[in-house]
C-alpha cells in the first residue's frame, strides 16, 4: 500500500482543522514545532511539539485507507490499552476518520538484533501477554466478507474526489 492522501490543498485544510485539537497548539507560535515523522503506508503522521506537551497527529485519506467502515474500532481499542498503560492516550479524533491526535510515547523502533535477544522478547511477550487479557470492546467485530462486499459494490463506479468527501463531511 502506499501513501494516497487527497490532494495538497486538502491536506493543508485537514492538517489545520487537526492541529487546532492539540493542546497548546497556537497557529504562528514560533515556539511550536510541527516535524513529520517518517514510515506510515496509508497515513501521514507529524510530531507536534507545544509549551503543553508532545503529541503524535496523525491524517487519513479517511474510511478506505484501511479494510473497515470507520475507524470507531481502533479509537476503542487503542482507549482500552490506553487505560492498561499499553498504548497512548487518545486527545481527540475526528469522528470521519481524517485525523487522530495521540499522547507522544518516546520509544526507538525494534531492529533486527532485537528479535535475538531473550530480554527484549520477554517483555514483548508480556506486553501482548498483558493486551490480550483487556476486556473486549462491545463494538468492532470485524467482518471481512462484509467490508470486501462494500468494496465489490464500489468498484466501477465514480467516486468522490477526497476534497468532495471531505469538505460535505
Amino acid at each position: 500500500m502506499v501513501e494516497d492522501l487527497p490532494d495538497s490543498r486538502t491536506r493543508e485544510l485537514m492538517l489545520a482543522e487537526a492541529l487546532s485539537h492539540v493542546p497548546g497548539y497556537t497557529p504562528g507560535d514560533p515556539s511550536i514545532e510541527v516535524t513529520r515523522l517518517s514510515g506510515g503506508s496509508v497515513n501521514r503522521s507529524y510530531s507536534v511539539l507545544t509549551p503543553v506537551g508532545r503529541f503524535v497527529l496523525r491524517l487519513s485519506q479517511g474510511p478506505d485507507a484501511w479494510l473497515t467502515s470507520d475507524r470507531s474500532v481502533e479509537r476503542e481499542l487503542q482507549r482500552i490499552a490506553a487505560r492498561a498503560l499499553i498504548a497512548p492516550r487518545i486527545i481527540a479524533a475526528d469522528g470521519n476518520d481524517w485525523w487522530m491526535v495521540t499522547e507522544y510515547v518516546t520509544g526507538r523502533l525494534w531492529m533486527e538484533p532485537d528479535f535475538a535477544n531473550p530480554e527484549r522478547l520477554a517483555r514483548l511477550g508480556g506486553t501482548l501477554r498483558r493486551l490480550h487479557q483487556l476486556p473486549l470492546p462491545e463494538i468492532g467485530r470485524f467482518d471481512l466478507l462484509k467490508a470486501l462486499a462494500g468494496y465489490a459494490e464500489r468498484v466501477g463506479a465514480d467516486p468522490p474526489t477526497a476534497a468532495q468527501v471531505y469538505a460535505g463531511r
